[in-house]
């Protein structure tokens, strides 16, 4: 019998080695038993933790190149070759469904997850914020798919704080909404808080434990995160060199950071190159 060997890609190999690749559930990471099985989870959770959404779609040849399987490999023996991998994911109660539609190169498939109650991991502490706070969980459900989890944090915050101050308010929900949407809106109350926030960090006492600790990353290692998180987006959404290399340059000059580039892996490919324009017309008239 002949052996199959996958050469990982090496953005996805680097980031996982860094550690920027999110925490995974290792009680259902040491049940999965084959290499293949254990990389498409990683990447599936990576995408599912960005984007919170329940389904995944993207075209056999993408994810063949995100997998390593040689570029020329034909999409039904990418198909037939992890049929072993969807069947283990789906036992597990990771995945709920995998369909593939199509032929050829326009061949895609999509990854149903399972309802997160049927799995070990806990919900999403974000969800608890903005549902606390009167969003109802459906649309709370649909502003972490379109904002990362320092907006969101930072809109809680001022939230928590206008309310406190005495802002007269109609409906919580709408006003944690209106925060994250028009966040220039509330710039005066935001001046309150870092002030307030100055005033605090001044203070002798020991900081409060947070809820999620993450390592606080070097200079060099958030530029080159924010470059490998492009370089994803490109090949997920199958952006044009010319839209990844301007991305990459709006990098150098200071345009795009580290949140900007973890929603283009959520955001269509229309989105990602208006977002690339628009921040170079921005840079442009600067």
């Amino acid at each position: 019998s002949s052996e199959l060997i996958i050469t990982l890609d090496p953005a996805i190999a680097d980031s996982i080695r860094r550690g920027y690749i999110s925490v995974l559930n290792p009680e259902l990471y040491e049940q999965l038993s084959q290499p293949m099985t254990r990389t498409l989870y990683r990447l599936l959770n990576e995408y599912q933790k960005e984007s919170g959404a329940p389904v995944f779609e993207l075209q056999v040849s993408v994810l063949g190149q995100l997998l390593g399987f040689p570029e020329d490999k034909p999409p039904t023996k990418i198909q037939r070759d992890l049929a072993g991998t969807h069947q283990e994911l789906t036992e597990k109660g990771y995945l709920s469904a995998v369909r593939f539609s199509g032929r050829g190169a326009g061949c895609t498939v999509t990854y149903h997850f399972a309802n997160p109650a049927k799995l070990p991991a806990s919900p999403s502490p974000l969800l608890g914020l903005l549902t606390e706070r009167g969003v109802a969980e459906a649309a709370a459900s649909g502003l972490l798919t379109e904002y990362g989890k320092s907006e969101i944090v930072q809109a809680c915050e001022l939230f928590d704080q206008m309310v406190t101050g005495g802002y007269s308010v109609r409906s919580k929900g709408g006003l944690l909404t209106s925060i994250l949407r028009s966040p220039q809106s509330y710039a005066q109350w935001k001046a309150v808080q870092h002030t307030q926030q100055e005033q605090q960090s001044k203070a002798d006492r020991p900081p409060a434990a947070p809820t999620e600790p993450e390592p606080e990353l070097s200079e060099e290692d958030t530029q080159q995160r924010i470059h490998q998180n492009i370089d994803m987006a490109g090949k997920l959404k199958r952006l044009d060199q010319e839209t990844v290399t301007l991305l990459h340059a709006l990098v150098g000059r200071g345009q795009l950071g580290l949140e900007a580039s973890r929603r283009l892996l959520i955001a269509s490919a229309e989105e990602c190159v208006t977002l690339a324009r628009q921040l170079n017309t921005q840079e442009q008239h600067s």
